[in-house]
């Protein structure tokens, strides 16, 4: 999200980057937008500077070209074994086209595929993928091995970083730094209910998924942000 004070916030999926951005639009020059087909109150993203909900840091830096270096930018990170947890059971991945339209299948319905899981692992841009002002596809061409050493030696800057976890007291910090002013009284209910299912929860635990990413990718966001 683009803001006309100069700043940006790297919406990274999962993070409850859409309840900060519902909240923040005010002091935004981006324009929301609803997503009809979405089960939930979604909604995408478009401005003079911002193509989508979710522009990585790069695509940032491209579009602003000299200006960029002007902005303060801030994101929210999430574990990944959560975040990729929430993804899997993300609404819009589960749907189906009818003869009557859209239908979402809900949570308590869903079955835990850990193959697909491992398909979802695989596909997902890290944290580190959408925070690196440098980034371009070619990254994503290096084997593992040379993904996790490229991340290893990589100095992500000019980022301000705030954890998923703790959200509320990480989310006054943000409003405090960076001088916006929200409401958070609904923040508990908007952003906590959807991701404490106890089926969430114990896949958190399990060691089978924790092995899982592990062994992909996303084993960048563990040692850099949660070793």
């Amino acid at each position: 999200m683009h803001f006309l004070n100069k700043k940006l916030f790297i919406h990274i999926p999962k993070t409850g980057g859409s309840w900060l951005e519902h909240n923040l639009n005010k002091y935004s020059d981006d324009k929301k937008y609803t997503i009809k087909e979405s089960r939930r109150d979604n909604f995408g993203i478009r401005g003079k500077i911002s193509t989508q909900k979710h522009n990585l840091l790069a695509e940032y830096k491209y579009l602003l070209k000299k200006k960029y270096n002007s902005y303060d930018v801030f994101t929210i990170i999430r574990n990944p074994v959560s975040r990729l947890i929430s993804y899997y059971f993300s609404p819009d991945i589960w749907k189906v086209e009818t003869s009557s339209g859209t239908k979402h299948i809900n949570e308590d319905q869903i079955k835990f595929d850990i193959n697909f899981f491992q398909k979802i692992c695989n596909d997902a841009l890290t944290c580190c993928d959408y925070i690196n002002e440098d980034f371009s596809p070619n990254v994503l061409r290096f084997n593992l091995r040379s993904y996790i050493q490229y991340y290893r030696n990589k100095i992500l800057t000019n980022v301000d970083i705030y954890r998923f976890e703790n959200f509320e007291f990480e989310v006054s910090k943000l409003l405090k730094n960076h001088s916006f002013k929200i409401n958070l009284e609904n923040i508990k209910k908007k952003v906590y209910a959807s991701n404490n299912s106890e089926k969430k929860k114990s896949l958190e635990k399990s060691l089978e998924v924790k092995q899982v990413v592990e062994r992909s990718k996303h084993i960048v966001d563990l040692e850099l942000f949660y070793n």
